[in-house]
């Protein structure tokens, strides 16, 4: 259920990657398609997860690579965006950069979700025992993706507060100090704050759907009652068996 609601979500990640491609234009490319690279490879796991049913040797393997190419990329991407304000502020830096960063840590965190989505979509298939653990890890990644994005898709309120402020500094400056050149570039600082404000719409409009579907996966997976059943999985000479039980349990302290 959860890799099927997943899978309206994933059929609008190439937006967000699309947009990012063209965005490519500082020395760090490589970490950014390694970010594209890797959602779209999660992209075609969860789609082959939908059509078979169940991981194949190749899919858990290519799961694992994207998973490692995934971590480290989105962690860089979470950092550079605590520095989005004070950049979106400096004038010498150019304001595509850091729409670029913006645009980059929500794709990060939104493949993040994806991942612990297949994470529970693999241990219900090689390991009952984590479902309720991996379960848990994807309710909490989705808490912290809303967090994030409510963050990264405010910036220009922040932008706005910090330029109401420098021009409320200039107001006060006295009669001495009134010839002097303003400490800031106001035309400059705002249209910067309109080109991320314009981002920020765009941000809501293609990908606000996929947050609200993460609200409603969690909170589905929170109601969900505790089942009692065990899926009981064997291989022998006859080939692969499983069947699910409530007559068995699994103790998940041995």
């Amino acid at each position: 259920v959860t890799m099927r609601q997943f899978q309206a979500v994933n059929a609008k990640l190439d937006t967000i990657a699309n947009s990012l491609t063209n965005l490519l234009v500082r020395a760090d490319i490589t970490q950014i398609a390694g970010l594209i690279a890797a959602s779209k490879t999660l992209g075609d796991i969860t789609e082959e997860y939908g059509e078979l049913g169940h991981f194949t040797p190749s899919m858990t393997a290519r799961f694992a690579v994207a998973e490692q190419s995934l971590a480290a990329v989105a962690r860089r991407q979470e950092l550079l965006l605590l520095s989005a304000d004070s950049r979106a502020l400096d004038t010498d830096t150019p304001i595509d950069d850091v729409i670029r960063d913006v645009n980059a840590a929500g794709l990060a965190y939104i493949t993040e979700v994806q991942v612990h989505a297949l994470h529970v979509a693999l241990a219900l298939q090689e390991s009952p025992a984590l479902v309720t653990k991996r379960t848990q890890q994807l309710t909490e990644c989705i808490a912290h993706t809303n967090d994030q994005w409510s963050e990264l898709k405010n910036l220009s309120e922040r932008v706005k507060a910090k330029i109401t402020e420098y021009e409320e500094a200039e107001q006060k400056k006295s009669w001495s100090e009134w010839p002097k050149k303003p400490a800031h570039d106001f035309p400059a600082l705002k249209q910067r704050r309109e080109k991320i404000l314009e981002n920020e719409k765009t941000l809501i409009d293609e990908h606000g759907s996929k947050l609200e579907a993460f609200k409603e996966l969690s909170q589905s997976l929170c109601e969900q009652p505790e089942s009692r059943a065990t899926l009981v999985y064997w291989r022998d000479d006859a080939g692969e068996h499983s069947f699910l039980t409530e007559q068995l349990s699994i103790d998940p302290s041995r």
